[in-house]
């Protein structure tokens, strides 16, 4: 009995150091991200989704940010307004289709940046192994809950695609979806 009151007793510290954590590196990520972006709320995470979906529509914009369409149409008017991004013509003539200006594509830039520097904080105190095992534990991690592409596009909303596969590796959530397919 002893045993599965500690063993519980430590899952319920471990989970409350997790979701402090989460909480933390939520909090400073978006600060910085808003700052970096000159907007709040889901507008980072807009102007990096549209450095990896180019030419997206708004439908598939809403669906990467977990927003309403009008929702997105009025923070697709905010961006265009600063402009940061342009709407053009799909290939429908009901579709529109999103792009980042050069000025956005800048903006993004900052954004990942910013992102990059906040994450590093937390991340400053550990040595090559520490951050070796973490990256291996935090790869069991990250897939929990990703059932589909919808998900995966969610969850990187903010990622930078190029650090996810730097040293030739790939993206723990690729791999995840390709498990999941076999």
């Amino acid at each position: 009995m002893h045993d599965s009151l500690m063993k519980n007793g430590s899952d319920q510290r471990l989970g409350n150091v997790f979701g402090s954590v989460a909480v933390a590196i939520t909090d400073a990520v978006q600060a910085a991200v808003d700052e970096a972006a000159g907007h709040t709320a889901a507008g980072p995470a807009a102007l990096t989704a549209l450095r990896i979906h180019r030419g997206c529509s708004v439908d598939h914009l809403a669906g990467v940010l977990g927003l309403t369409h009008s929702g997105t149409v009025r923070l697709v008017d905010r961006l265009e307004d600063d402009g940061l991004l342009k709407r053009g013509q799909g290939q429908d003539a009901r579709v529109v289709t999103l792009e980042l200006t050069a000025k956005g594509a800048r903006r993004a830039e900052r954004v990942s940046t910013a992102r990059a520097t906040a994450v590093e904080g937390f991340l400053a105190n550990l040595d090559q192994e520490e951050r070796g095992t973490l990256m291996l534990l935090l790869e069991k991690v990250v897939a929990t809950g990703v059932e589909d592409w919808s998900a995966v596009q969610h969850r990187c909303r903010l990622c930078d695609l190029e650090a996810c596969h730097a040293g030739g590796e790939s993206c723990p959530l690729d791999t995840h979806m390709a498990a999941l397919a076999r």
